[in-house]
């Protein structure tokens, strides 16, 4: 049966000799030009026994391109996994939102969990409100026996009240002497009220009231909020009591900034007495 060459294209008649590509089966015309061979690569070729694989130009060609596409698999193997990878993590995602969502619909439609959770919330606001006003307080100092300034004007009243504590708090190291005061309470006459000191930062603050035992002509402490002052008066009336009970030994002082009871021999929080 007559087939044409791969090459040329020209019909293979039955007198003509051609070989068979060890590839793709293609016929050629055994000569030089259709194989793409030398005379003598045609020649062994050619041979009956022959143990040489014979590959068509086309095959040959193709041959050339398999490192590349064995790499190019490769990566795409590659980037297969990591998308499964991908979808895997976004598939947990999804399914964890749900558990989500679910468990907050079975909170809504639970009253008692709902109450829970609304205290709850309340609770966290409460802590959050006294640490915001802790930190806003831990710039001031309340000081007492500063003598009200007896200016009529207001503005110049608190100027000579400025100066009069920069004054007393010269020798004391602060890295910002612009202060701020106010007066706490309604003014009585023949009566001096506390007065507020508001540092630039808290470690001037911290400094002035380490360095009061200097200013022996001066009582200050620390500016505390609502629940500071309630605490420590639960804290006093508790000593009163063990003092009441014949109990002399003990005394209060704050530790971590907390007004604890300790004995009077215990050196914690020696150095942050009454701050």
């Amino acid at each position: 049966m007559a087939s044409n060459c791969g090459s040329c294209t020209g019909e293979i008649i039955k007198e003509e000799k051609y070989v068979l590509c060890d590839s793709c089966m293609m016929s050629f015309h055994l000569d030089e030009k259709c194989l793409g061979l030398a005379a003598r690569e045609v020649r062994a070729v050619e041979l009956k026994s022959r143990s040489l694989i014979f590959f068509c130009p086309d095959c040959r060609e193709a041959f050339k391109k398999i490192p590349n596409l064995v790499k190019e698999i490769k990566l795409l193997k590659s980037d297969l996994t990591n998308v499964k990878k991908e979808l895997t993590e976004v598939n947990n995602r999804v399914e964890t939102m749900q558990n989500k969502i679910v468990n907050l619909e079975n909170t809504i439609n639970l009253p008692e969990n709902k109450k829970t959770t609304n205290l709850e919330v309340q609770q966290m606001e409460d802590v959050i409100a006294e640490v915001e006003d802790r930190r806003y307080r831990s710039n001031n100092v309340i000081i007492l026996n500063i003598n009200e300034s007896l200016k009529a004007n207001r503005g110049e009243r608190l100027e000579d009240e400025k100066q009069t504590v920069l004054e007393a708090l010269e020798s004391v190291n602060i890295t910002d002497r612009n202060i701020g005061i106010q007066r706490l309470g309604k003014y009585v006459q023949n009566r001096c009220r506390p007065l507020k000191v508001c540092f630039a930062n808290p470690n001037d603050a911290k400094e002035v009231l380490k360095n009061r035992k200097n200013l022996p002509n001066m009582k200050m402490f620390a500016d505390q909020t609502i629940k500071q002052q309630k605490y420590y008066k639960t804290i006093k009336q508790k000593l009163l009591d063990i003092i009441a009970n014949g109990d002399n030994s003990k005394t209060i002082r704050y530790i971590n900034t907390v007004p604890t009871i300790v004995s009077k021999g215990d050196e914690r929080g020696r150095n942050q007495k009454n701050l």
